[in-house]
């Protein structure tokens, strides 16, 4: 029988309030997540192994499932953004900064001393190993590029330009294991494997959109990369 577990919710950057849960089964379990009362976008099953076999603190697949439920409810609510009631989900304003594209430091020729200043990291999410990426020489698996620290140039969209371009790999950056991971499958077939803050030009809505945010049936640059 499947068990559906509470539902949590946040606010996305455009306001909306998003809806996540899980469901287990036996010893797998899945997410479901999307926009409340809107299009809702369903993982696959995780199916989970047993943990420390012949040891006092062993558990059987089914009971590791939940051990592993609960542990991303935690890891969820934790974050700060997610709560367990939609009335109770705002974005606070005073302690909210919306990110921005890089500049180059100087650009406009100001600066003020002793002025404040914010910086950011640049986190995009990440792509499984085997995702291939389309580089001027020919397409490769980013694992290959980030354990080599390969010098490629990607296949990149130009937002000024609003067109395509082979850019420089600026930095290398892998996530841990445990990361929420989506599957997105396509009309061809092909499918690639993301976590869900990993972003995808949609060419339905002409911008970049995050997985775990994308439509059934969205357009999308499978191959292209955020500059």
């Amino acid at each position: 029988m499947i068990v559906k577990h509470k539902e949590i919710y946040k606010k996305d950057s455009n306001e909306n309030t998003r809806v996540w849960w899980m469901e287990s089964e036996d010893d797998k379990f899945r997410v479901h997540s999307g926009v409340l009362n809107g299009q809702i976008v369903v993982s696959g099953w995780t199916v989970c192994e047993p943990k420390n076999t012949g040891k006092k603190n062993s558990t059987t697949a089914k009971q590791q499932c939940l051990v592993e439920v609960e542990a991303n409810y935690k890891k969820k609510l934790a974050q700060g953004n997610y709560k367990e009631s939609p009335d109770a989900v705002t974005l606070n304003e005073d302690n909210f900064f919306k990110p921005m594209l890089a500049k180059e430091y100087g650009e406009d020729g100001t600066y003020v001393s002793g002025s404040t200043v914010y910086s950011q990291p640049k986190l995009d999410g990440c792509v499984s190993y085997d995702t291939l990426i389309s580089c001027e020489d020919g397409d490769y698996k980013i694992g290959d590029i980030v354990l080599n620290r390969l010098a490629k140039k990607v296949k990149s969209m130009n937002m000024n330009k609003m067109g395509i371009e082979y850019k420089d790999i600026l930095n290398f950056m892998s996530f841990e294991e445990d990361s929420e991971w989506f599957l997105i499958e396509f009309e061809d077939g092909t499918t690639i494997k993301a976590t869900g803050n990993h972003e995808i030009w949609s060419e339905t809505q002409k911008k970049w959109v995050r997985v775990d945010e994308l439509g059934i049936e969205e357009v999308c640059l499978k191959q292209c990369q955020k500059p």
